[in-house]
């Protein structure tokens, strides 16, 4: 009788361990486990120079509009607004996204005030059109729709532009907002 139990408390005993074994086996994985999400480093430049961007929320739930701070109030709050780069218009905006490019992307573009707070509503909020080589996606700076509204002429005045870049991966999509300064016509 005792070498019964014997033999069923070493039995026993080998299923805790394997037990235990599987069980730390599987949370190892789960801990190391690949994130299928894609790891981008984004570069963009404007004309030469690395332009500063801020990621965003991507939830398809949030809206921009619906926002309490603007996408682009990182530029106008660590800056003096001067400060954020000027690009003539005809300069090539590149966005780079290195060795993992979005399936698909869109750009859009709209005015900002001087608190990086879009000054028109999200009709003047224009679609952005450009072209990709080798992975590389770009695009020529445009005078914006809106530059005309105003009534009011300022010979050399320049404006503040928003863009927000939305890419798309299989499983991911992930926004980058962007600030620049432009001439206005």
């Amino acid at each position: 009788m005792a070498l019964i139990i014997e033999r069923e408390m070493i039995l026993i005993n080998r299923c805790t361990k394997i037990i235990l074994s599987m069980l730390l086996c599987s949370l190892l994985v789960a801990l190391t486990a690949c994130d299928s999400s894609p790891k981008s480093t984004v570069t963009i430049l404007g004309g030469k120079e690395n332009i500063k961007y801020a990621t965003l929320n991507s939830d398809p739930k949030a809206s921009l509009s619906g926002q309490t701070a603007s996408p682009f109030s990182f530029a106008f709050e660590e800056e003096n607004p001067s400060d954020i780069q000027y690009l003539k218009n005809g300069e090539e905006i590149s966005i780079d996204f290195g060795s993992n490019p979005p399936d698909t992307l869109s750009i859009s573009d709209g005015l900002l005030d001087s608190n990086g707070d879009y000054l028109y509503t999200s009709k003047l909020i224009t679609d952005v059109p450009y072209v990709t080589k080798k992975g590389v996606y770009s695009f020529n700076l445009e005078t914006h729709i809106a530059s005309s509204l105003s009534s009011y002429y300022e010979q050399d005045k320049k404006e503040f532009r928003g863009f927000i870049i939305n890419a798309f991966w299989e499983k991911q999509e992930k926004k980058y907002a962007f600030a620049i300064q432009s001439s206005a016509y």
